[in-house]
């Protein structure tokens, strides 16, 4: 498939005086993370899920993480069909597949507040939060604690060069930006950190991520706390689920009493 085929579709971001949002930091004791995290190795493929033909990266971004949280949390890897993405679009874009009008992209605290309330394919989010997207040390503590985390950036000339080239995604000086991107950060190691976009895992510096990167989100779900639980060490959650909801007006689901603590886990894994 050529290159030039992929769309893009990220709006930018709304702005925090008329789009509140929780803080992941204001809630979270710094852990050191580990050198690498990876939560992409286990899963066999990545889908288009449809951005090769419409702007839906917003969503389909949420398809590749919903494949990593099941695949490292049950051992079996979900793979949401094209409709439920396409469905999920239309919902928060008003993007008509009989006429191809308004296909004109979302934002990604709109496609997460959406999911939050009315779910993606019967999967539903318990809650999100914003991540300091300029924190590295932030970023790779929170993908540890929460298998993916969603990210927002502006996308070079370059990008789509050394993309279709098989190259790491490094950063130019000059390049034009040609669009808003949204993609799904699953690994990371002493070399690069690996968002899926476009139906594969892509390296990444860290040095092109601090130059386009504008956003980034952590998602509170059950395809991940079913086996990894709701406390995670070094986060106060119940403060941020009351804040949650004191912002959004969306009250959080309660943790099922039946699911495993994350600390019990997070000690196994320390010690």
């Amino acid at each position: 498939m050529a290159f030039d085929t992929f769309k893009y579709g990220k709006l930018d971001p709304h702005s925090e005086e008329t789009h509140p949002r929780v803080k992941l930091g204001d809630h979270l004791d710094p852990v050191q993370p580990p050198s690498v995290v990876d939560y992409a190795t286990r899963v066999s493929g990545w889908p288009m899920y449809l951005n090769d033909r419409l702007g839906d990266c917003t969503c389909a971004a949420l398809g590749h993480s919903t494949e990593a949280w099941t695949t490292y949390s049950r051992g079996t890897t979900l793979t949401l069909p094209d409709s439920d993405i396409l469905n999920l679009y239309i919902r928060v874009s008003g993007y008509n597949p009989a006429t191809g009008q308004n296909d004109n992209g979302a934002v990604e605290q709109d496609v997460l507040a959406e999911v939050q309330k009315n779910g993606i394919g019967g999967h539903k989010f318990r809650m999100f939060a914003q991540v300091d997207h300029k924190n590295l040390s932030e970023m790779k503590q929170a993908l540890d604690m929460f298998g993916t985390v969603y990210l927002g950036f502006q996308v070079p000339q370059s990008a789509e060069d050394q993309f279709g080239a098989g190259q790491p995604w490094t950063f130019v000086p000059g390049s034009p930006i040609i669009g808003g991107h949204a993609i799904d950060l699953q690994k990371w190691d002493q070399d690069y950190m690996y968002p899926v976009t476009w139906g594969r895992l892509q390296p990444m510096d860290e040095a092109f991520w601090l130059a386009y990167g504008d956003e980034a989100w952590v998602i509170i779900t059950d395809d991940w706390i079913e086996q990894n639980g709701l406390n995670p060490l070094g986060l106060d959650l119940q403060q941020m689920i009351a804040e949650f909801d004191q912002i959004t007006g969306q009250p959080v689901p309660q943790q099922p009493a039946a699911k495993t603590c994350w600390l019990t886990n997070w000690l196994k894994k320390l010690f």
